[in-house]
């Protein structure tokens, strides 16, 4: 077993959906309701930044398109924990450079 590089609160993360993609790892927060952006190198990693903190609502998943440093994003925000009316989720593209 190897020990984790990074963890991350509950409360900033509670990880959905992961990419990596040339050397930088998107994560997708459901409860911390973020996108997490950590740059790779080998065996190190970079200093974690955090995006659209509280603007989407609950990210669910990332996708990396290729040729492009644009992930596409998806919310889940009409289930029992979102709260919100149906129709209310959304996939959209974000610049996390």
């Amino acid at each position: 077993m190897t020990n984790p590089k990074k963890t991350w609160k509950v409360s900033e993360a509670s990880p959905s959906g992961i990419a990596a993609v040339r050397n930088v790892v998107r994560m997708a927060a459901l409860r911390g309701e973020r996108l997490w952006r950590v740059p790779i190198d080998g065996e190190n990693r970079g200093t974690p930044t955090a995006y659209c903190v509280g603007s989407y609502g609950r990210l669910r998943t990332v996708t990396a398109v290729p040729g492009r440093d644009e992930p596409w994003l998806s919310t889940t925000n009409c289930d029992i924990h979102g709260k919100e009316p149906p129709g209310a989720d959304k996939l959209f593209r974000v610049s996390t450079t």
